[in-house]
């Protein structure tokens, strides 16, 4: 197994874990013991390995125990010997997405009174107004409506 220092960083494993001639079932019996499966259900090397000659691609998310969001893409290689995985931290993206719907909604409820409120007073000048208008005024007050 082959990876850089980012994804052995990203997954929790202990510093300097990452050592050339690292074998796969070996990195995923520690990914396992260190909690990186946590909420994915039972999980053992065994059946992973398994999983990875079955399937030939896999996206899976993964929350990590200090709150990271890792989208990890599994796919095997053609010849069928091995397999390419990468992980992109969302961590950042998830909390912008997160306050940008937050601001819109924040914004859209502020704005709903005092919107509320003009177009009852324009319905209001509507009726009341409506004959003393002309058509310029009677056109001006149909577009603010």
């Amino acid at each position: 197994a082959m990876a850089n220092d980012r994804f052995f960083t990203l997954h929790g494993f202990a510093e300097g874990f990452g050592r050339p001639g690292l074998a796969a079932e070996e990195m995923l019996a520690e990914a396992i013991r260190i909690g990186v499966f946590e909420g994915q259900g039972k999980v053992t090397a065994p059946a992973l390995i398994e999983n990875i000659r079955r399937e030939p691609r896999q996206r899976i998310e993964l929350h990590t125990r200090d709150g990271r969001v890792l989208d990890s893409l599994r796919a095997r290689l053609p010849d069928g010997r091995g397999f390419l995985l990468t992980v992109r931290d969302l961590t950042a993206e998830r909390a912008s997405t997160r306050l940008k719907d937050d601001f819109v909604s924040t914004v859209s409820h502020e704005l709903r009174t005092p919107l509320t409120s003009i177009r009852g007073s324009l319905a209001l000048l509507g009726r009341s107004a409506a004959e003393t208008l002309d058509s310029r005024g009677r056109q001006m007050l149909d577009m603010a409506q």
